[in-house]
């Protein structure tokens, strides 16, 4: 029988109000109206029940409606007026050869017509499919080029290893390769083997059969895998067939943002004056090879993908940064057409019909001036000036106008910042502020750089040493060498070590432990007063209700970030207004983005690499800084040790990838947030930082450098949001243990050791690690002893606690130009390969020093103890 819904009906009973002010005159009901009518009457509408015919159509609808919006999908790729299908080739293993695998997707059909692009793409026009498709092979051993060419591919082509055992297991490089790809953004998969041609039918089974689980392993949610073996050509068929209808995943920072894969490239210095002679010629050209910081024009040729693109946008080139465009070209023919013949040379014919699309007065400025940026309601560099008060249409204002009027940024040089990154243009420039007015006018020395729980250890970005070794490698431990005493003598063996490094290691073990055993709590110190050592904190009644002035104090870099107030409320209306662009370019067209202001230098560098060139189009104010929040979950194999706050990590977020020094807090509902000193194995933790504005949702990867240029994946994670107003709040706790207890009086010591610190924070409550709660009544005597009345009676055993809390502020330590690792697959060769190279005494020296470092690891890195286990510090 089926449940029957009561629905209310149009007629209803309309009962009198209650006439509380008693019996009134029309006049005086007219006055009290104003002209105003009451709804007597309903004037909702019955809702109509729908009968079994009319939802059986309603149905048929919307399915028609699904099907035809998944073929508009799938139209829009492969087809002879849009671009190919992009497969990026995978290869797990480096004894695979990418000749191999392309020349077995080229013979699948013996009619398909193929073509190879300047930069090494193999094009494929598949006439039985009527589709075409482009295969990119990166390097297998370069993990930058696989994540770049991960970011713009439709499909990805896992080409997996041929074991001749029956136990196949992918290594450690292969396990980090496959780990980064998934937490990037995982494009539609296929999978493929190439090997197992050779093996007899019965071991090709079992090894087949082992594959399957390896794959299920790696890709649980994809139950109806299949592998393809490209040496039958009946199969690569397949394998093409399966690349060309299956359901294309989505990834948000790619569909929504323009973006291609360069299939040519061209460069041209800009040169200062047209030479006469081969003389100047001569002299030109040395001086381009001299000049480091000399720039030309790029011109990236390739199909256009993700969404229309306008000369007024900015791009971005992964590695390189953002730039402005000179010109968009749009080709009339196309190189790698679906189908040959009379069309190609038509193609050919129509070739100087090419649309060229230049910008006009509203392309975006990278200029750091004002003026530049009128037509826009707020700038990322607007260097402190005083605001009008008036807000925009949009909604977004820089933060200069809340709290900062009086404060400006100095532009300088860029040869006024020794040892800091070459900024690429006057934008970046301006964004450095000098060191010598900023500690003119704030005394040199800002919150974060008090001598406060060992972080005075971190320098500001600007004052980097001479060895640039100690940024990018700070965990020498990572990687062990054997060294023989006796080979060089006492005196030599002591020149080459560096034990002022291994102490300073030895204790930041030592801080990770007690950070474990005893998070925040430091010890009162003597030589100073309290009430100056923590002259910038304060306390909180409650930590989740009491209020906090987000405007209060605020640093100069907040006179220079891009404030939005609604972010999410401005984050649909960016991606609404980028739809609708005037004088732009379709998608799925074949372009030519010329890009102006490119340093020689990485392009240079990029022709030496070898690697796919990406491009991305930015969204509105993507170019400009603001503080960026990401949340960031343990990695469980590349995070072993814990990461302190402030440490140097290289983050991939979206498109971008850049270095970065962000503080940690812990990922919780609320105005405010606890800052965490270090980011342990196992934790989820918000890393902040100054960085450019990326619209989410957008993946992220955080690596470690370590020794060697070795790259650690340490965590993975997602954008959270673009919010200046995010409020971190670093906490201490003042300890103290029971000296005398008397029902609810105790008198307290070791907490301080100054009367006048006792009255200086009288106010603020005390609290107990058993849940007590109290406050300080008087000082008793002149050494630090004082009478507490609590809630309730405190055992002996207990600890008095007094939190303490500042706001705290991420360092300005962007820096885009990120270093290349090492190559993968070379992490198991040593230098020693032949035990019988090494002396009994050396086996000796090497055993004591993996004996010593094995104590320290049990010692200090050892998990923390239980609650049964933990006792007393004062004791």
């Amino acid at each position: 029988m089926a449940q029957s819904v009561h629905r209310a009906s149009g007629l209803k009973q309309q009962n009198k109000k209650h006439n509380k002010l008693g019996h009134k005159t029309k006049g005086q009901i007219k006055s009290l109206s104003q002209g105003r009518l009451s709804i007597q009457s309903v004037s909702r509408k019955a809702k109509h029940d729908l009968s079994r015919v009319e939802r059986r159509n309603q149905v048929k609808v919307i399915r028609a409606d699904k099907k035809e919006k998944n073929l508009m999908k799938k139209r829009k790729l492969g087809t002879e007026s849009q671009p190919p299908f992009l497969v990026c080739v995978l290869l797990l293993d480096p004894s695979l050869q990418q000749e191999a695998v392309l020349a077995a997707l080229r013979a699948a059909d013996a009619q398909s017509v193929v073509t190879v692009s300047e930069q090494n793409i193999t094009h494929v026009s598949c006439t039985r499919f009527k589709q075409r498709f482009a295969f990119v092979v990166p390097k297998c051993d370069d993990l930058y080029s696989i994540l770049d060419t991960v970011k713009v591919c439709t499909t990805l082509l896992l080409v997996w290893p041929c074991s001749t055992d029956e136990d196949l297991h992918l290594g450690e490089d292969q396990q980090r390769v496959l780990s980064a790809v998934k937490a990037q953004g995982l494009p539609t998969p296929v999978h493929a083997a190439l090997g197992y041609h050779d093996l007899a039918h019965k071991r090709a089974a079992r090894c087949m059969q082992q594959l399957m689980q390896e794959v299920r392993q790696y890709f649980p949610g994809d139950d109806k895998a299949k592998v393809h073996l490209l040496e039958k050509p009946g199969d690569a068929l397949l394998c093409l067939r399966q690349i060309g209808s299956q359901k294309q995943r989505a990834l948000f920072y790619r569909d929504h943002r323009p973006h291609l894969l360069a299939d040519q490239l061209s460069f041209h210095t800009n040169c200062p004056f047209r030479p006469r002679n081969n003389l100047q010629l001569l002299g030109i050209y040395f001086l381009l090879q001299v000049d480091s910081g000399s720039t030309g024009t790029l011109a990236v040729t390739g199909f256009l993908r993700g969404a229309s693109l306008s000369p007024n946008d900015l791009v971005h080139l992964p590695g390189w940064g953002d730039y402005q465009l000179l010109k968009v070209v749009e080709h009339s023919s196309d190189p790698h057409p679906l189908i040959l013949g009379g069309s190609r040379k038509a193609n050919v014919a129509t070739k100087a019909d090419d649309i060229v699309y230049r910008p006009d007065h509203n392309q975006c400025s990278l200029a750091a001036t004002r003026d530049d940026v009128k037509g826009e309601e707020s700038s990322s560099d607007d260097s402190g000036q005083e605001s009008d008060g008036e807000d925009s249409d949009d909604g977004a204002s820089s933060v200069t106008a809340r709290s900062l009027k009086s404060l400006t940024a100095v532009p300088i040089k860029k040869d006024r910042i020794p040892g800091a990154y070459c900024a690429k243009s006057d934008y970046q420039a301006a964004w450095m502020i000098d060191n010598e007015a900023f500690k003119q006018d704030f005394g040199g020395c800002s919150d974060e750089e008090e001598s406060d729980d060992s972080e005075d250890e971190f320098q500001p970005p600007d004052a980097r040493s001479d060895d640039e070794e100690s940024m990018v490698a700070p965990d020498d431990d990572d990687s062990m060498s054997v060294v023989s005493s006796s080979e060089y003598g006492e005196d030599a063996y002591d020149d080459k070590m560096d034990y002022q490094r291994e102490m300073d290691e030895y204790q930041r073990m030592k801080d990770m432990r007690e950070d474990l055993e005893f998070p925040d709590e430091v010890d009162t110190p003597r030589d100073i007063p309290a009430r100056e050592r923590f002259i910038k904190y304060r306390g909180l009644e409650s930590f989740r209700s009491s209020p906090w002035d987000l405007n209060e104090n605020l640093p100069e870099d907040y006179s220079k970030i891009f404030h939005i107030p609604r972010f999410e409320h401005y984050r649909k209306r960016v991606l609404a207004d980028a739809k609708l662009k005037d004088n732009a370019v379709e998608c799925g067209r074949y372009v030519t983005v010329y890009i102006k202001e490119v340093p020689t230098h990485a392009f240079e560098e990029h022709k030496v690499t070898g690697s796919p060139l990406v491009l991305f189009g930015l969204l509105l104010h993507e170019a400009k800084m603001s503080l960026v929040n990401l949340v960031l979950k343990s990695h469980p194999v590349g995070h072993t040790r814990p990461i302190k706050s402030k440490d140097r990590l290289i983050f991939h977020v979206g498109f971008r990838r850049y270095i970065n020094q962000p503080i940690f807090s812990d990922h919780t509902a609320g105005d405010k947030q606890k800052f965490c000193r270090y980011f342990h194995p196992g934790m989820t933790v918000v890393a902040s930082m100054y960085a450019p504005v990326t619209f989410p949702p957008a993946s992220v990867l955080a690596f470690r450098q370590l020794s060697g240029n070795r790259q650690e994946l340490v965590a993975t994670g997602s954008v959270y949001t673009v919010n200046a107003d995010r409020c971190v709040l670093k906490r201490i706790i003042l300890s103290g243990h029971p000296f005398k207890i008397h029902k609810r009086s105790v008198v307290v010591r070791y907490m301080f050791f100054d009367r006048d610190d006792i009255n200086w924070f009288k106010p603020i409550e005390l609290r107990t690690k058993w849940g007590r709660k109290g406050n300080i009544k008087e000082a008793l005597g002149t050494h630090g002893h004082m009478k507490c009345m609590f809630n309730g009676t405190l055992k002996s055993q207990d600890t008095i606690l007094l939190h303490l809390y500042k706001r705290v502020f991420p360092k300005w330590t962007y820096n885009p130009s990120v270093p290349r690792g090492e190559p993968l697959y070379t992490s198991g060769v040593y230098p020693l390969e032949n035990k019988s190279d090494v002396n009994s005494d050396d086996e000796e020296d090497c055993g004591k020093r993996r004996k010593i470092e094995k104590e320290l690891q049990d010692k200090y890195l050892m998990p923390p103890p239980s609650k049964k286990q933990r006792k007393v510090r004062f004791s």
